[in-house]
């Protein structure tokens, strides 16, 4: 099912892209059309309007006390539809059009190029086994977490697990091994108790403050909606609280900490 969904995106894209693509080869190609036909108005409205003024003139020369010769008014509204004529050409309505379907295809062919080379590298990685060179240490030493992620997302638990395990014994600061092991027992197996077990061995391990945070609050979502372990909780929560306050998931804590105060003062007044 994930394979036909993972297709089914790629083939909208890819037909997305193609027809925005053609898009805008299509409003370019028209505006062009447009441009050389604007012209050609533009020609045939100036030189009328040039032959008309000289007559007009000529006429005025060779008999200057008669009316209608040289007609000023007449003169400036030729003008003025001449200035109108290539005020409009330049205002084309493709020029809307075609901005939009090319930043439509600008995006879309960033982001199916974005996919082509991460399944290119995983192919690579983890089916040929070719050797990719890092720029950085980090990198370096992730890859082995990435081809256990890359595993369990294929459905191979049991391989991928023991690579993630054997990270985690060699590194005991590995979190994003261990952060994978806990989520595949808490949102693909719901195994609540290895789940909040993985989950504790990985708040004692160094790990970005807002991450930790809300590894923290999923497990004490844990503990309250599956185990019923309420103290467990409170526990985390208070810790959360007092020693990342500034974060989001500290703020949470600290509101639901409140709550609980709030329901125990309203049970024992009754």
């Amino acid at each position: 099912m994930q394979l036909v969904l993972r297709i089914l995106i790629y083939l909208s894209l890819l037909v997305g892209t193609m027809w925005f693509g053609y898009s805008t080869y299509r409003d370019y190609s028209l505006l062009m059309i447009d441009g050389v036909g604007g012209a050609e108005v533009e020609t045939v409205k100036y030189a009328e309007m040039e032959t008309r003024t000289q007559t007009a003139v000529v006429a005025e020369e060779e008999n200057p006390e008669e009316d209608g010769g040289l007609d000023l008014s007449d003169m400036l509204d030729d003008e003025e539809n001449y200035r109108a004529v290539r005020i409009n050409n330049k205002v084309s309505r493709h020029y809307v059009r075609l901005i939009g379907n090319t930043v439509a295809f600008g995006f879309l062919l960033t982001v199916v190029g974005f996919l082509f080379a991460q399944n290119i590298g995983d192919v690579l990685r983890f089916r040929m086994n070719q050797k990719i060179q890092y720029v950085d240490e980090y990198s370096e030493k992730n890859e082995d977490a990435e081809r256990g992620i890359y595993l369990l997302r294929k459905g191979k638990h049991q391989q991928a697990l023991e690579i993630l395990r054997k990270i985690v014994q060699a590194d005991p600061e590995a979190w994003e091994a261990q952060l994978a092991i806990a989520e595949h027992y808490d949102k693909t197996k719901e195994n609540w108790t290895q789940a909040a077990s993985d989950y504790e061995d990985l708040l004692q391990m160094e790990m970005p403050a807002e991450k930790w945070g809300w590894t923290a609050i999923r497990l004490c979502n844990i503990y309250t909606g599956k185990l019923d372990e309420i103290g467990r909780a409170l526990l985390i929560l208070k810790r959360l609280s007092i020693e990342l306050p500034e974060t989001a998931a500290g703020a949470k804590a600290q509101k639901r900490l409140a709550m609980v105060e709030a329901a125990k003062r309203g049970v024992g007044k009754t």
